[in-house]
């Protein structure tokens, strides 16, 4: 579906949508959806990175792995966006 937008379709505010997907896993259906997702809106240029609990290593861009976030770290970096 993404495919259809161009940028100009995107509604934006004053500033840039900034998405932050959140995965169990890595692999599997849920995760490709997410990925399909992700990279999607990164070629819209929207802001987009992914959070993955079990991470497998993967080549997309802006895909973190929890477990080597610290909370600390993690918090930090989010609680004053949501």
């Amino acid at each position: 579906m993404l495919e259809h937008w161009n940028k100009s379709q995107i509604p934006y505010g004053s500033d840039k949508m900034k998405v932050l997907h959140i995965n169990t896993y890595s692999k599997g259906g849920a995760a490709k959806a997410c990925l399909r997702l992700h990279t999607g809106l990164l070629k819209l240029g929207v802001d987009s990175k992914v959070l993955i609990l079990h991470y497998t290593p993967i080549d997309v861009p802006n895909v973190y792995d929890y477990k080597k976030l610290s909370l600390n770290s993690f918090y930090k970096k989010i609680s004053f966006r949501i």
